[in-house]
């Protein structure tokens, strides 16, 4: 997935709840892990970070797939032990899902303000982040096709050198045959033209019957 899109998505969510840092996990193949993809002016760059589902509060998110803010992380008992040594106070993490199936997380956070988002903003955030889930699921699809079509475009590229040597071989056996049918010919030509002039000589001296033998037989 586009990590262009994805960091302009978490810039457009916090940008909409007035904080200054977010971030984004998607839920990897095992759907069991989360890996924070975009790290968006967090205190260090967390980037490839694992969590479990369950684990802190995108875990939790991910796990129930309903949104979920805490005033003060510093201070929830939930907090990721990962995060421990940066202050985050209010957090607000909303799934990105399509129909039921959650694809990832989507936070937003600020290292100052603490208190409840609102109802409105998490409303707001979590329609943001279905239109993020549809545009991440549309580009996991578009390339997923592409390597489809990568691999069929090699599946095609292997068989037409396979044709191509088949085509190769078939010709050269064709010139074996011709060689061969070529010799063969002139071999037989030898023989047969000392026996017709065998043949030949043969007649000379012999009865009108004879000699009408050995016509025939030249």
């Amino acid at each position: 997935v586009s990590k262009a899109l994805l960091e302009a998505i978490v810039r457009r969510a916090a940008s909409l709840l007035g904080a200054h840092m977010g971030g984004l996990y998607l839920l990897k193949p095992d759907h069991q892990t989360l890996e924070l993809v975009v790290s968006y002016n967090l205190p260090r760059n967390y980037q490839g970070t694992l969590l479990k589902l369950g684990e802190g509060l995108s875990g939790v998110v991910a796990q129930t797939g309903q949104p979920l803010t805490v005033e003060d992380y510093c201070v929830w008992p939930g907090r990721a032990p990962v995060y421990n040594g940066d202050v985050f106070r209010r957090v607000l993490g909303v799934p990105l899902k399509i129909g039921q199936r959650v694809l990832g997380v989507l936070n937003v956070t600020d290292a100052q303000q603490t208190g409840r988002f609102t109802d409105d903003q998490i409303r707001v955030t979590s329609l943001l982040a279905d239109q993020a889930a549809v545009a991440i699921e549309q580009m996991r699809l578009y390339q997923t096709i592409q390597q489809h079509a990568a691999e069929m475009e090699q599946h095609v590229a292997a068989r037409t050198r396979d044709l191509n040597l088949a085509y190769q071989q078939l010709r050269e056996l064709n010139q074996l045959k011709d060689q061969f049918v070529s010799r063969i010919s002139h071999e037989l030509r030898t023989p047969l033209a000392n026996i017709q002039l065998y043949l030949k000589l043969l007649r000379v001296g012999r009865s009108e019957r004879q000699a009408d033998y050995l016509e025939t037989l030249t």
